[in-house]
């Protein structure tokens, strides 16, 4: 009848919707559910109450970002595709309506996944980049499992070709895994003589992803590791890998990005004496208590737009 009707709140922990090919709603909740689980709503009654649950949640987080855009769940035909955050990288899983697992596409190592467009049938298009490889638009195809490049794309303006990339982990104080991922120039060895620039965020619950950028070159060319650390604070592993990062528990952001660098040094991917941090905002914030409490881990600080009078912002972090 045209009118609008409201079917979810707040405290019934969904967060995002959207519609499948009959007209039910597929919807994100986390309730009980931190890292999410996929629940099915029937359009006619809208009550969230009588969902059914069609994925439950995982050791994996659903990827629900408030800015995400496309959607990171998208039903086609016969198909669900769910966009997993993966402790940094992130991947695309397939699902029948049932729940039942399916074959997915094939994925770079290292790598993000993003715009998810459904095509004809159960066919769609998504974009993937890492940290060495553009954007670019891949095809899947359910019905023989392939994934075919498009002619979509970023070309590189750089070579990334001998760069490696690591992953790794680091632990913190309170012994959390905390991941990095490690950028090596070409032809680098774990000598410990290297420069390093470690980057991290750690807030408001947005995941570090692999991103493609080419100034990097002007770093790695010159012998310069690059790090980027997946500390708490985002949302990497869910809702409480966000929680265990904010408020009262902040200390524990600043905590993870130490414990990062150091595992840089004892590794051997960097010299104790040629190390330098960079963050901008809620990673600013990082950069001053970083400083702060750790003044002898860094020869150089790069603080962009940082958030530094926390009587003011104490409870956004």
């Amino acid at each position: 009848d045209g009118r609008f009707e409201q079917f979810s709140r707040f405290g019934d922990g969904i967060v995002q919707a959207t519609f499948g090919p009959d007209g039910d709603l597929f919807l994100v909740s986390l309730q009980d559910a931190p890292r999410g689980s996929i629940v099915r709503l029937d359009a006619d009654s809208l009550d969230v109450n009588k969902a059914r649950t069609i994925v439950p949640e995982s050791r994996d987080t659903i990827v629900t970002s408030f800015y995400h855009s496309p959607p990171s769940v998208l039903p086609t035909d016969s198909r669900l595709y769910v966009i997993y955050q993966l402790g940094g990288p992130s991947e695309i899983r397939v699902f029948d309506f049932d729940g039942k697992r399916c074959g997915g596409p094939s994925l770079p190592a290292v790598s993000s996944v993003d715009g998810l467009v459904r095509l004809d049938g159960d066919e769609i298009l998504f974009s993937t980049e890492s940290y060495v490889k553009p954007p670019a638009f891949l095809r899947f195809q359910p019905s023989s499992l392939k994934t075919v490049a498009t002619k979509l794309g970023t070309d590189s303006p750089v070579d990334f070709s001998g760069v490696k990339v690591v992953r790794e982990y680091a632990r913190s104080k309170d012994g959390t895994k905390v991941p990095v991922n490690i950028l090596l120039p070409k032809g680098a060895r774990r000598d410990g003589s290297r420069a390093i620039v470690v980057y991290g965020y750690g807030g408001f619950a947005i995941s570090l992803t692999p991103r493609f950028d080419p100034l990097r070159e002007l770093m790695l060319a010159n012998g310069v590791v690059y790090a980027v650390a997946n500390i708490r604070g985002g949302a990497e592993f869910g809702e409480t890998w966000h929680q265990q990062g904010n408020l009262t528990n902040k200390q524990n952001v600043f905590d993870d990005f130490a414990a990062a660098v150091q595992h840089t040094v004892r590794r051997g991917y960097a010299s104790a004496d040629r190390v330098a941090i960079m963050g901008g905002s809620n990673g600013g914030l990082l950069m001053g208590a970083s400083l702060t409490q750790h003044p002898e881990l860094f020869r150089a600080v790069v603080a962009l737009v940082g958030i530094y009078d926390m009587l003011r912002v104490e409870l956004s972090a």
